[in-house]
């Protein structure tokens, strides 16, 4: 068990040294991995018709709207409030409807379902991401065609 402490507690030095040393090495190392990850895209859209590209993009645009008002609707905006204080919000709810008195069926049955949406919510942002990516290559593929 020590031996593990002693291990992440190493790892966990070295990262923050490298991050104190050169801050924007991990920062420029991803953006590094990520364009040559999409360097094939760009070159199959370089292929495209201007046209085709700016249909794609307008309606690429209007589904990921859609599904962020969608996610929005059952799971809330997690990434405006944060998770952590949206944690803190459902431990103080329960709590409190601990303290009310409430039925125990109904307090047993709203942490879980709030937290699953909270999940909803994670899992929702890290998808308009990806979608707000693919719009980004989209985009400047547009640029290259001008």
């Amino acid at each position: 068990c020590y031996l593990m402490c002693f291990g992440i507690s190493l790892v966990g030095i070295s990262f923050l040294w490298r991050l104190a040393t050169n801050p924007y090495a991990l920062f420029l190392q991803h953006v590094d991995l990520v364009s040559q990850f999409d360097h094939p895209s760009v070159d199959a859209l370089n292929q495209c018709r201007k046209n085709a590209l700016q249909y794609v993009l307008t309606h690429y645009k209007y589904q990921r709207l859609g599904y962020e008002r969608r996610a929005g609707m059952i799971a809330g905006a997690i990434e405006k409030v944060g998770l952590l204080p949206a944690l803190a919000g459902l431990i103080i709810l329960l709590s409190n409807l601990s303290k009310a008195g409430v039925t125990i069926g109904l307090s047993d049955f709203i942490g879980p379902v709030l937290l699953s949406f909270y999940g909803i919510g994670v899992l929702s942002a890290h998808m308009t991401h990806r979608m707000d990516r693919v719009i980004a290559l989209l985009e400047y593929s547009l640029q290259l065609k001008k």
